[in-house]
């Protein structure tokens, strides 16, 4: 799920993505079916421009029924909705779909919240270098929240954390107490290129081919030397393997481990 089309979830790269949109002044969202990432990367292409909150678990519990009747059972390599798509083609899936949405009760209607415009008050996100954090700074963020006690901590989906809810008064002061935390490393930039995100890689995963964290590492040091500019907005993913589990399709610059063959 995704709140705008800033789509930071990343719905068009899952099997099933829902995307907040606006028709008629109503809210609702838009519903993407057949993306996903890994070694054959997929973008989602659109199933419903339009469906209101209610009908979201009936779509996708359609959905889910294709996959259930006609998924491979034989190769879990190809075991996702992508492939499905793919094998039996986006005009018979459709049809397909449309017969299972049919079946299912239209009762089957479950109410979800969708509200407009932003959350009441600030927010500050936090940029977590590789989103690693010790058990000693982990403690002493928790413990923000006696100082502010009308924020809401969250974790993002670039292993950073946000704080919303704050007064705009009170952002120079978090910042303080987060050097404090920090002990001086940097925690600006999210949202910017220097907000690298990055796999466990090679050092820890069976899977992996290239040591994404070190190269994660390289880049931290040569933004903080400036030797690299800081752009805001163009994202940067590594993965250690073609499996994107670092996301590095979604990126403005992704970096995925492979090999060469002699």
């Amino acid at each position: 799920f995704s709140g705008c089309a800033r789509d930071c979830a990343g719905v068009r790269f899952n099997d099933l993505g829902f995307m907040a949109v606006e028709k008629n002044g109503s809210p609702g969202f838009r519903v993407w079916a057949g993306g996903g990432m890994g070694a054959h990367c997929a973008l989602g292409e659109i199933l419903e421009e339009f469906i209101p909150p209610e009908d979201v678990v009936r779509v996708a519990k359609a959905v889910k029924e294709v996959f259930y009747k006609h998924g491979n059972r034989k190769n879990k390599h190809r075991a996702r909705l992508r492939f499905l798509i793919a094998d039996m083609g986006r005009d018979e899936f459709r049809r397909l779909y449309e017969k299972e949405k049919e079946k299912i009760d239209k009762k089957l209607r479950v109410r979800i919240g969708l509200s407009r415009g932003k959350s009441a008050g600030e927010v500050f996100e936090a940029r977590i270098p590789q989103g690693d954090l010790s058990a000693e700074e982990t403690e002493k963020i928790a413990g923000l929240g006696k100082c502010f006690p009308a924020a809401v901590f969250r974790l993002t989906f670039r292993q950073n954390i946000a704080l919303a809810g704050l007064r705009e008064e009170e952002i120079p002061e978090l910042k303080e107490k987060l050097k404090a935390v920090f002990h001086g490393r940097n925690f600006g930039g999210a949202r910017t290129s220097r907000d690298v995100a990055v796999c466990a890689g090679a050092s820890t995963c069976n899977l992996g081919l290239c040591d994404s964290r070190a190269l994660g590492r390289e880049l931290e040091r040569r933004f903080d030397s400036g030797e690299i500019k800081t752009v805001k907005g163009a994202l940067i993913n590594i993965n250690g393997c073609p499996n994107a589990c670092g996301h590095h399709p979604q990126a403005a610059l992704g970096f995925v481990g492979s090999t060469v063959r002699k």
